[in-house]
């Protein structure tokens, strides 16, 4: 029976049509999603900055309040005339003093008696004998103190009030208020952030009686019933009805997304009793940023519907000729059945064959992706894990000292044996997120560029223009292309580190002779890879240490110090070196110098260690772990094994023992240590107290991540570790220090 051409990529084609569109849907969406959930950080943002702005001109401005209180009260003139009670000579006096106030935005100047009855206002002196009943005045005469915070007025006015009592001859003179209001405090939070702000307090908030009392004062018109809800304070632009109508939404409780879909963000401000007498409006506009969005967007989105389609009609025209095969190959088929059924046949074995070779190679990269997701979840509790076994592993081997019988002992084996398969595939598992060995290969640096150029832009980010250039004709280089990128990525995240506000990351390559042996590097042709920035630079101090394990110069969490140092073991180990160019404000350039592949030198033979297994003679270990289960158990083996310690859980300690025990043969610490202080800092800190002190590491993380330790002479014992293994390394760091080698 013939086939009927197109039913395979019709049926293919209805069942891509509704993924196709259902994936570009959900790019569309996650695009929207990321919009809002930048605006809405952006708006957290600008609370933050507008609060701390606030808090910080308010804490400016009561100090110069303050100060100018303590001016007024030290001239005597001043006090002369109060204590006297001459208005005339008080008004002359003190009526330049609030002329040099006034410029800095001190708007009023009160002399106030006490009887909490004004004697003088110098910015209004026809108004006074009015009773003050603010609660600045009464906190400053309840505890004799100043007292300086906002206070909402009786006509709705916010002020800033510095209320000081004042004391002459041991007797109560009265009370000497300052004030700025809050116009000038919004004035320099908007210069400083540069948006406009309103400060608006709500009608409930006033007292009808205190604001009909300060019109008839003041002589102003205005009824209470004429007031809005929410009362303009201050504002840089007039206010809306559409504000009005937002604030009244917000109080019904609408909240955080109302506020987040309109760009308004909201600061309470509260006076001295810590009640909230008004609120700061600010509008942000997310328009311009909206519309370059979309305008961004949108063609993306078309191209990538453009792409689609012509992926989608190719897969059909490909269906189509599959169709065209199957026709004919049914059609050929019935004409010659019995010669082809041979070549069926054998095209079905072909068929099988290479559809397991596919199965194979899907089924080898799912297990490799298993096993990269495995290595990196076990990341982060490798370290807990082998501390576990440490102090199962120690416990088994303390007990089997004491097993009485051979089927005790033959239990503790096993219960050893067990420990020890899960170690290695805790090892094993570990392995596979970061190969240590390397695989040396020929490789073209222009192609290498090519490949790396869209790893770095998307992980730096963009504000970082990466460019690279390989010059016509650079040689191949000889290293193992994985680490050789890592080390690239590595030395341009460190880069982008360096260019705080961004800038243009050079990648380039050249060829290079070297004519004359410098240091372990011999004479020949090399390929010189140069990562340059536009950074911060680097002082002389610091680019002394670069290499250093365990030496940053960034924030604690943020990086391990291990970076340059593991760059600088690659180029070694790979037969070349590595150097660095820096300066202070004029970037950093890090320079590779790898072999031609053409000139593979011998490979470097690796030094072991010795092999030593005895027991201690009474040496004193002091012993600095963080983990009381595993410190317990190292104390165990060390007494077993004819050791005497001191114990510590963190560097401090460690240091305090060292100081009490002057018969200390040697520091066991682990890398990663509590307080601030790691087992790393710990070592430096004890070489300059005694620089011949043996110093052993012990680690709960892979043997990767402080490889750099052995490579400056460090001895690391990776947890988890048998009985023999604490003795071989313990006897080891000993006679290396009795030898006089390098021990830490």
């Amino acid at each position: 029976m013939v086939r009927r051409p197109g039913n395979l990529r019709a049926t293919v084609l209805r069942q891509l049509a509704p993924a196709v569109v259902l994936l570009t849907l959900v790019a569309v969406g996650s695009a929207l999603y990321v919009q809002r959930r930048w605006e809405l950080a952006d708006l957290s943002r600008q609370r933050a900055q507008i609060q701390t702005a606030i808090h910080q001109t308010i804490a400016a401005e009561q100090e110069l309040l303050e100060l100018s209180a303590q001016k007024v009260l030290t001239d005597p003139e001043v006090v002369a005339a109060w204590a006297d009670w001459r208005f005339d000579a008080l008004l002359k006096v003190t009526q330049p003093i609030y002329a040099r106030l006034q410029k800095h935005e001190v708007s009023h100047l009160y002399f106030i008696g006490a009887d909490r009855r004004v004697q003088l206002r110098v910015h209004r002196p026809e108004r006074r004998g009015d009773l003050i009943e603010r609660e600045s005045l009464a906190r400053a005469a309840e505890r004799g103190q100043p007292a300086v915070g906002l206070e909402l007025g009786p006509l709705g006015t916010l002020t800033l009030r510095q209320v000081t009592p004042v004391l002459r001859g041991g007797r109560l003179l009265g009370y000497l208020e300052l004030g700025s209001e809050i116009g000038h405090l919004a004035e320099h939070v908007e210069q400083a952030l540069g948006l406009k702000l309103q400060v608006l307090a709500r009608k409930e908030r006033l007292e009808r009686a205190q604001w009909e009392r300060g019109l008839a004062l003041t002589r102003r018109g205005g009824a209470w019933e004429a007031l809005p809800e929410h009362v303009v304070l201050y504002g840089s632009q007039p206010a809306s009805s559409e504000l009005g109508a937002l604030l009244q939404r917000v109080d019904r409780g609408e909240g955080p997304d109302l506020l987040a879909r309109d760009a308004l963000v909201l600061v309470p401000l509260t006076d001295l009793a810590g009640q909230q007498v008004a609120d700061v409006a600010a509008t942000v506009d997310f328009a311009t940023h909206r519309a370059a969005y979309v305008a961004a967007i949108v063609p993306a989105s078309i191209a990538s519907l453009v792409i689609g389609a012509a992926l989608f009609a190719l897969f059909g025209r490909f269906m189509g000729r599959v169709d065209e095969r199957l026709m004919a190959a049914a059609a050929a088929e019935e004409q010659l059945r019995g010669e082809l059924e041979e070549r069926v046949e054998a095209r079905t074995d072909e068929l099988i064959d290479q559809m397991a070779l596919r199965e194979h190679a899907e089924a080898k990269l799912r297990h490799v992706q298993k096993l990269e997701a495995i290595g990196r979840l076990t990341g982060g509790v490798a370290h807990d894990f082998n501390n576990l076994l440490t102090v199962i592993m120690g416990q088994l081997a303390l007990v089997g000292l004491r097993a009485q019988n051979d089927g005790q002992r033959k239990a503790i084996e096993e219960a050893l044996s067990a420990a020890d398969r899960a170690a290695a595939l805790t090892s094993r598992l570990l392995s596979f997120s970061r190969r240590q060995f390397l695989q040396p290969e020929p490789i073209a640096l222009a192609e290498l560029f090519d490949d790396l150029l869209t790893l770095l832009a998307r992980t730096l980010g963009e504000q970082v223009q990466v460019e690279t250039m390989a010059a016509d004709g650079t040689w191949h280089c000889l290293a193992d292309r994985g680490q050789l990128e890592s080390a690239l990525l590595n030395l341009g995240i460190n880069a982008r580190d360096a260019m705080a506000d961004g800038g243009k990351l050079q990648v380039s390559a050249r060829n290079a002779t070297v004519t004359e042996e410098r240091g372990a590097l011999t004479p020949g042709e090399y390929v010189e890879i140069t990562v340059r920035d536009a950074g911060a630079g680097m002082s002389p101090e610091v680019l002394s240490q670069v290499f250093e394990p365990f030496f940053t110069t960034k924030g604690v969490g943020e990086g391990s110090g291990l970076g340059l140092s593991v760059v600088h073991g690659f180029a070694q180990q790979s037969g070349g070196d590595v150097w660095i160019e820096s300066a202070e404000g004029e970037g950093t350039a890090v320079t590779l110098l790898l072999p031609r592949a053409a000139a593979v030198g011998a490979e470097r033979e690796s030094g072991v260690w010795e092999q030593a297994t005895e027991a201690g003679q009474g040496e004193r270990i002091l012993v600095v772990e963080d983990d009381a289960l595993v410190r317990r158990v190292v104390l165990r083996g060390l007494k077993a094994l004819g050791y005497r310690f001191v114990e510590a859980g963190d560097g401090e300690s460690a240091l305090a023992a060292l100081e009490q025990h002057d018969d200390i043969d040697l520091l066991f610490t682990d890398v990663v240590l509590p307080g601030g202080m790691s087992g790393p800092k710990l070592a430096e800190r004890v070489r300059e107290r005694r620089p011949e002190l043996p110093i052993l590491f012990t680690s709960g993380y892979t043997e990767q991540q402080f490889g750099a330790l052995e490579m400056d002479g460090l001895q690391v014992l990776q947890k988890p570790y048998k009985q023999s293994d604490l003795a071989e390394h313990l006897s080891k760091a000993l006679r290396r220090s009795a030898r006089g080698g390098a021990t830490a």
